[in-house]
């Protein structure tokens, strides 16, 4: 990822793809969250070579059998950045053959807040994502139990809401809002 952005591209559609292109100068790096295995390769392959770091949601792809040997196909065959899953064996497999690898929370409740910080001791991913933004007053919690980058996302409505998210101790904010591709965050 670009360590001077803050905004993640999130890819949920193929139009996206250009936009994200376009925007390059902008956002930090693309989320994966559509296609098939017989696509995605080709996709990862342009985002690569116009010099962006590719992150694919592993469960969110078509085709893909998510043991050690699909996950060894992804990273040898579609050449991601890396890969983002919700579930903790994707994490330790990714981690096993040195994928990079993003595990993405949905922080609901206080339950959820000491599951994310249990889970992630156990995993050791490269970064987590926790969704929504709107809890990003919590990120001082687990900044200050464990020392995994934070990555940010959901419910992104304005530029107000990455500022907010990133002054709480985000890396990034993952959005589909193009409009916010177009930002500059500093």
């Amino acid at each position: 990822m670009k360590e001077d952005k803050h905004v993640i591209a999130s890819i949920i559609n193929y139009k996206d793809i250009e936009k994200a292109i376009k925007y390059k100068t902008n956002i930090a790096a693309v989320f994966i969250l559509i296609g098939d295995f017989v696509k995605l390769k080709e996709i990862v392959k342009l985002f690569r070579k116009e010099g962006i770091d590719v992150y694919i949601h592993i469960e969110m792809i078509n085709g893909l059998k998510l043991d050690e040997f699909g996950m060894k196909y992804i990273k040898n065959e579609i050449n991601p950045t890396g890969i983002i899953s919700t579930k903790s064996n994707h994490i330790k497999i990714a981690k096993s053959i040195n994928l990079f690898a993003i595990q993405r929370f949905f922080l609901a409740d206080y339950n959820m807040l000491d599951n994310i910080i249990i889970t992630t001791k156990k995993t050791s991913p490269d970064a987590i994502e926790i969704m929504p933004v709107q809890t990003s007053y919590l990120f001082s919690k687990i900044k200050a139990e464990v020392k995994t980058t934070i990555i940010s996302g959901g419910l992104v409505d304005d530029v107000e809401s990455v500022v907010n998210t990133i002054k709480n101790g985000a890396k990034c904010v993952s959005t589909s809002n193009k409009m916010l591709w177009k930002h500059e965050f500093y």
